[in-house]
């Protein structure tokens, strides 16, 4: 039902009361009026618009009833009644005082009724243009827009239009074709759409995730088995103490896994598929889903890429495998916890980067000022050739030295330290002792009170909405 609709429904009850009313307080007042008219010696006539009364002299008066007995309207004294029909005129004599009263009429004129009933024949005919205007906004095949064709439109062409409307109705109900496509399409559209939704609501939720997420723990509990199987056959391969040959039952296991494989390929593929043809466009608003997507195309060239393509290339499809395991954050929806952890590490994406910006360019200049000292110690011919190899191992390069200064800030700084120090210079001790005290304290810890506000705003704002 349209708003307009509504309006006009709304309007017309409004009228109707107010109609009702009037009307009631009219017949009251006419009923109370033909009584007082009813009680006199000489009838009035009832079909009169308006009543003359004249009041003139005259020695015989009748005897009427009190003014207190009739309306307000029609005030009556004790006077001999004289009518004139041609004048529509009633004569009172009393007292020589004429005065002229003007009587309400007892029955309607036959012009307002007339008009009253062409208002409720309009109002008729109105409210059945808009349940027309309602059915056929209600069928989907009708390409006729009432709203729009009706507006700036006289009656007569509101009431050819719905004509025409109707026509087209009767010319599509009675298509042959159009029965038959009626007849086949049993399904209610609107059905169907609540079907639809109910799929997409089990798609998106924490039962769904969950049972997906479970998929993905197998398919990583079985890539690890292949590569545990796999790098024991390399073991006995290069002799390797610990390892023996693998029995045939491990070399059965091979078939097993590739089974497990192309099972596990296929369920994803069905997950895909089963999500794009019912989300639609929303499947591609997740970053995640583009990655199962990346996941099943490479499994299935990589299935089928076996004949045309390098080994190397199939070997590098092989590790886009491991993209599956990120499907498992969306399990987030289930676990308070880890979609906590989620939502601080995308969080402090942005911190860690510049973070790691500033150790970089803190390391970058700490390890060229010590393979620009030692550049003499290398190039000085008199050293040992063996000592001389140690410090170029870890000094000599840009490469070299900045994995050295990595281990200096992070793991095993002494080694370094202690090569200089007992092959070049003492001084080498003070430098490090600088570097360790500046980058390796102040510096990292400056770091991470920087993420520690931020990563507590971050919990915050999970707990919170």
């Amino acid at each position: 039902m349209s708003s307009n609709f509504q309006k006009l429904l709304g309007d017309l009850t409004v009228q109707y009361m107010m109609d009702v009313q009037e009307l009631r307080d009219e017949v009251l007042k006419l009923k109370s009026e033909n009584d007082c008219l009813k009680e006199t010696d000489r009838p009035v006539s009832l079909e009169t618009a308006s009543v003359h009364f004249s009041l003139l002299p005259s020695e015989n008066n009748d005897s009427l009833r009190s003014e207190s007995d009739c309306p307000a309207q029609i005030p009556l004294s004790r006077a001999p009644l004289s009518w004139t029909h041609e004048s529509s005129e009633l004569t009172v004599q009393d007292g020589g005082i004429l005065e002229v009263y003007t009587a309400v009429p007892v029955k309607q004129p036959i012009y307002h009724q007339q008009q009253q009933q062409q208002q409720e024949q309009e109002q008729q005919e109105q409210h059945q243009l808009y349940k027309s205007e309602a059915f056929f906004q209600s069928e989907a095949s009708s390409c006729w827009s009432v709203h729009e064709s009706y507006a700036g439109m006289s009656d007569e062409d509101i009431k050819l239009a719905r004509r025409l409307a109707r026509l087209d109705q009767t010319l599509d109900d009675l298509d042959p074709l159009q029965s038959v496509c009626k007849k086949d399409d049993d399904v209610d559209p609107a059905a169907e759409v609540h079907h639809c939704s109910r799929i997409a609501n089990f798609l998106e939720s924490d039962a769904y995730e969950l049972m997906v997420g479970s998929v993905i723990l197998l398919n990583v509990l079985v890539m690890a088995a292949v590569l545990q199987v796999q790098g024991s056959e390399i073991g006995w391969a290069l002799d390797y103490p610990g390892y023996s040959e693998p029995s045939s039952g491990w070399q059965e296991a091979n078939k097993v896994f590739d089974g497990l494989d192309f099972l596990f390929l296929g369920l994803y593929t069905v997950d895909l598929l089963l999500r794009t043809s019912v989300l639609h466009i929303r499947f591609f608003k997740a970053p995640l889903n583009w990655v199962d997507l990346l996941v099943v195309v490479s499994g299935w060239i990589e299935l089928f890429g076996s004949f045309f393509l390098d080994p190397f290339w199939l070997r590098m499809l092989r590790l886009v495998k491991f993209g599956r395991a990120f499907r498992a954050m969306q399990l987030s929806k289930v676990s308070h916890s880890l979609k906590m952890l989620g939502r601080c590490i995308t969080a402090s994406v942005g911190v860690l980067f510049w973070s790691l910006c500033l150790l970089f360019v803190i390391q970058c200049i700490g390890g060229m000022m010590l393979s620009i000292s030692v550049r003499t110690f290398l190039e000085n011919t008199e050293e040992e050739p063996e000592v001389r190899r140690i410090v170029f191992r870890y000094f000599g390069t840009f490469s070299g030295v900045m994995l050295t200064m990595f281990e200096v800030l992070f793991a095993n700084w002494p080694i370094a330290c202690r090569i200089l120090v007992d092959h070049v210079s003492e001084w080498f001790g003070l430098w490090f002792i600088i570097y360790r005290c500046l980058v390796g304290f102040a510096v990292l810890n400056v770091v991470n009170a920087t993420f520690v506000p931020w990563l507590q705003l971050v919990c915050v704002c999970v707990f919170c909405f």
